[in-house]
């Protein structure tokens, strides 16, 4: 049986489970033909992915963005990120305007209490 190359490298070929033909119909007035063009067959598989696909790569977002969707799942935010919110005021600003009070108010809590040492406390 012949692999796709649209497949992802971890997934495996389940043997119970076999790949579908492709099959290309022309309708007539009628009814359907199937048409058993090699030429078209190729096409097909190669434009048409069966699976899901990821078109392009991903802009990384922004710092303020991913701390921002923590709080509201509720996660705690890794110490890194905290580091980088509190060395950029203007991160900081946005994440204040753009949250919740309470998760604003979660999220300085829990920066203060992870404070480094001569680091200053974080304002409500």
């Amino acid at each position: 049986m012949e692999t796709t190359e649209n497949k992802t490298e971890n997934s495996a070929v389940n043997p119970l489970r076999p790949e579908p033909p492709v099959r290309i119909l022309v309708q007539t007035l009628t009814h359907l033909v199937p048409v058993k063009d090699p030429k078209i067959q190729a096409k097909l598989k190669e434009d048409v992915p069966f699976t899901y696909r990821r078109r392009s790569k991903r802009e990384k977002p922004p710092i303020r963005k991913l701390i921002e969707s923590r709080l509201y799942c509720g996660e705690d935010v890794l110490l890194s990120r905290v580091d980088h919110m509190r060395e950029s005021p203007e991160d900081m600003e946005w994440l204040k305007t753009h949250v919740r009070p309470r998760f604003w108010r979660n999220f300085v809590a829990e920066v203060n209490a992870n404070n480094p040492t001569g680091a200053s406390d974080i304002q409500e």
